[in-house]
């Protein structure tokens, strides 16, 4: 079963097989040195699978959702933390389970400013 989740400006990005044009935010010395080290991938689409794993941790059950879809409005603070999350259409059953996974969520903080402002008002779809 494949789970798409897009966010705001990451909505094409995320389907073009994950390529962006930004310049990475840290020198290939500090990528190699990095906990979090995906060095091939951009912050942006690294922080979009973030996202998307750590909503997917709290999403249970998601077997009854097959071929269902959500979209969902989600206005980040800049340690990651959800400060809203409202549906805005799709399957309501898959909406309430995702929106409980979404307060359960341990988003961690954007890797950077840009990213953050990418990220801070964001459209996630759920397409399971």
């Amino acid at each position: 079963m494949k789970k798409i989740i897009k966010a705001g400006a990451i909505l094409t990005l995320l389907s073009v097989n994950g390529c962006v044009t930004h310049k990475p935010t840290q020198t290939p010395l500090e990528q190699q040195n990095s906990v979090d080290n995906l060095s091939d991938v951009e912050p942006i689409p690294r922080y979009a699978q973030q996202i998307k794993s750590a909503i997917e941790a709290r999403l249970y059950d998601e077997s009854i959702y097959a071929g269902k879809s959500c979209r969902l409005k989600l206005r980040l603070a800049r340690n990651g933390q959800v400060m809203s999350a409202i549906a805005e259409g799709g399957n309501p059953n898959l909406c309430a389970a995702a929106l409980a996974a979404i307060k359960q969520a341990n988003i961690p903080a954007a890797p950077d400013d840009d990213t953050y402002m990418v990220f801070k008002n964001s459209v996630l779809d759920f397409k399971l």
